[in-house]
């Protein structure tokens, strides 16, 4: 049996179509989203950089400090230093925050910027 006559039988069943057109359309509106969102972003800031911390990070001072300290250890990877850990532990804190109150203000400005995007691809 050849592979087209399988997927050619499997887009004859209703079940199969509609999922196969479901899941279509979702990954074309989670590309479009992604476009609206990057466009928009740019358009408002200028900066590739806040784009690419806009969402999930802490304040961009805080996220940079957190970078810079990184590199210092990977640049001066033999020298003991107490702080080794306290470092590990600033960067996984910059990118990765859980709480209740992050995870409001998080969706609060993702929908914000899709609702923006939205408007401002309607002319």
């Amino acid at each position: 049996m050849s592979g087209k006559a399988v997927g050619g039988s499997l887009l004859r069943r209703p079940g199969f179509r509609w999922l196969w057109l479901g899941q279509t359309l979702l990954f074309a509106g989670v590309q479009f989203w992604f476009v609206a969102v990057t466009w928009l972003m740019l358009q408002r800031t200028g900066s590739g950089t806040y784009l690419a911390l806009e969402f999930g990070t802490r304040p961009i001072d805080q996220v940079l400090a957190a970078l810079r300290a990184d590199a210092w250890l990977h640049a001066v990877p033999d020298r003991p230093t107490p702080d080794r850990e306290a470092i590990r532990r600033q960067v996984r804190d910059a990118f990765l925050i859980d709480s209740p109150a992050w995870r409001t203000a998080t969706y609060g400005r993702c929908a914000d910027v899709v609702l923006r995007a939205c408007r401002g691809l309607g002319g």
